[in-house]
């Protein structure tokens, strides 16, 4: 697809940026900006939960407003499955010495080695030309959430995918439909604004291997996301690694707002583009 030229650009995306405010406002109004609460209120025993502006629910310890493994709650068991909270698999009437096992999942994702089944190429993960111009109009503004800048013009910037085109190929996705790899590699939840030269650095690394300098918590959770939806797996690495980080997080800390100052260059630079 050919790139439009810079006005009929400001005009396409200046009206997907008014979408998606006037969509904001209208859910969230007259709540704080993730809409948390608890269903059925505190005495329900119904998990608190937030609800972020892409429409995820993120799950939360009310006592201290972290995210919560799902699939670790409700204490620990004594692994013989009579609920008696004693270890005592055979009913022998001794407590043998229990062997950790290492978990087969986390978060809902599969712990298992990259493998790849076919050999990575580029071509089968393509996404738009102007998917920078949609990125920057569902954040605002032309926003690096990884280095905290505010980038003058789309040339500025380049198209990075938080899970990395190949890491996805690594992780599960070589042997999934082309429909579905091109999916992936133009959905927004997994793009983001970075500038050419942390793009490069960061290049196919995961988690274990690269991680911003800023908003880490956002950055981790978003893959989280990116690969409960794909169904992609992680390693031991990744998940240490994520964990270590999230250990340290709010709920706050998993979502940025953009700046209004970059908003407001965003929205000067739709209605006066630039002529090249």
């Amino acid at each position: 697809m050919s790139r439009l030229t810079p006005h009929a650009r400001s005009l396409v995306f200046f009206a997907i940026t008014c979408i998606f405010a006037s969509f904001a406002y209208g859910h969230f109004a007259g709540t704080n900006i993730f809409g948390c609460h608890t269903p059925g209120g505190q005495g329900s025993g119904n998990p608190c939960h937030c609800h972020d502006p892409s429409d995820w629910d993120v799950e939360l310890a009310c006592q201290d407003g972290r995210p919560v493994d799902e699939n670790n709650e409700g204490g620990e068991g004594d692994g013989d499955g009579d609920g008696d909270g004693e270890g005592d698999p055979d009913n022998s009437g001794e407590n043998p010495e229990e062997v950790e096992e290492e978990p087969t999942s986390w978060r809902g994702l599969k712990i298992a080695e990259e493998e790849t089944c076919t050999d990575y190429d580029s071509d089968f993960y393509p996404y738009g030309s102007n998917s920078d111009w949609g990125i920057a109009a569902s954040m605002g503004g032309l926003w690096g959430p990884y280095e905290e800048v505010c980038f003058e013009t789309v040339y500025d910037v380049t198209v990075e995918h938080m899970v990395a085109r190949k890491e996805a190929h690594d992780s599960g996705m070589c042997d999934d439909d082309p429909a579905i790899k091109a999916q992936f590699a133009s959905d927004f939840l997994n793009l983001t604004l970075a500038s050419s030269s942390v793009n490069s650095e960061k290049s196919a690394k995961d988690v274990a291997e690269w991680l911003p300098v800023n908003n880490q918590c956002w950055y981790v959770w978003r893959v989280i996301k990116v690969k409960q939806k794909y169904d992609l797996t992680i390693d031991i690495a990744e998940r240490d690694a994520m964990e270590e980080v999230l250990d340290e997080c709010s709920v706050n800390d998993l979502f940025f707002e953009v700046p209004k100052a970059c908003q407001d260059s965003w929205v000067e630079y739709l209605t006066n583009p630039p002529q090249n």
